[in-house]
């Protein structure tokens, strides 16, 4: 089987884009990725037989066995990789859940007062197909919960056509963002953070 792109990629990316023979890094020799078993010798093309390699430890290596230290931290590293990746994804699921509940929590919240606010005349909502993103990235860009209340309210003290609730709240909620982003840069600049 052929090593592809990706693959290749992710070999240089845990190996830090160094040399596992000698320590050149991609910018002092061309880096390969190398079986530490060559094939010849029965070495496969999974991750743990693979590592960055120079050309000249490359080529000057052939297909002579491996010392086992080599092999051995090959190993250790392809299980620490392994056990990084199955965090990463449980953090990924645990985020995605938090972000679930934020939005659903915000929506409902005051007995669906907030949703509410966004019916329109034919009964359906002016919500943006979307929406649960666009409150997340409200939240990421420094809103609290309060705040996203407070640009709905703000919205809501308006009385807006259908169709235009949805763009004039997330107009408010932009706006907060700016003002306090120009906060922030005075706060530097002034030294007093």
């Amino acid at each position: 089987m052929a090593i592809t792109k990706r693959l290749r990629f992710e070999i240089l990316r845990r190996d830090g884009y160094r040399c596992r023979y000698c320590g050149h890094t991609a910018a002092e020799a061309e880096l390969r990725v190398d079986h530490v078993i060559p094939t010849a010798l029965g070495g496969g093309d999974d991750p743990d037989n693979l590592v960055a390699a120079c050309e000249p430890c490359n080529t000057g290596k052939a297909a002579i066995a491996p010392d086992s230290p080599i092999v051995e931290d090959v190993a250790a590293d392809a299980l620490r990789w392994a056990a990084a990746i199955r965090r990463a994804a449980e953090l990924d699921r645990q985020r995605r859940s938090d972000d679930h509940d934020f939005v659903f929590e915000l929506l409902n919240s005051y007995d669906g007062a907030i949703t509410e606010q966004f019916r329109r005349a034919d009964g359906n909502y002016d919500i943006a197909p979307d929406c649960g993103q666009s409150i997340l990235k409200f939240r990421d860009a420094g809103l609290t919960r309060d705040d996203i209340v407070a640009a709905a309210a703000a919205m809501r003290a308006r009385n807006l056509p259908d169709g235009r609730r949805w763009k004039y709240f997330c107009g408010v909620a932009w706006q907060m963002i700016r003002e306090r982003q120009t906060v922030a840069r005075q706060l530097i600049e002034s030294g007093a953070i």
